[in-house]
């Protein structure tokens, strides 16, 4: 058990230093808008008909 956790340890370790370095090192990534390109998502699921609580906003009434 105790050699299962430390794997799962070392992996975590591995991925978020893969993911930091990914995100936070990568220049073309930081100059990327993730708002503007999350609102055109956002946007887009309004034209379906999904519902605001589904989109992680509240509504007005909140």
């Amino acid at each position: 058990m105790d050699q299962a956790f430390a794997q799962v340890q070392g992996s975590h370790a591995e991925l978020s230093a893969l993911v930091n370095n990914l995100f936070w090192e990568n220049s073309d990534l930081r100059r990327y808008n993730f708002e503007e390109y999350f609102g055109k998502q956002r946007d887009e699921l309004r034209k379906t008909g999904v519902p605001e609580r589904a989109l992680g906003e509240k509504s007005p009434s909140q």
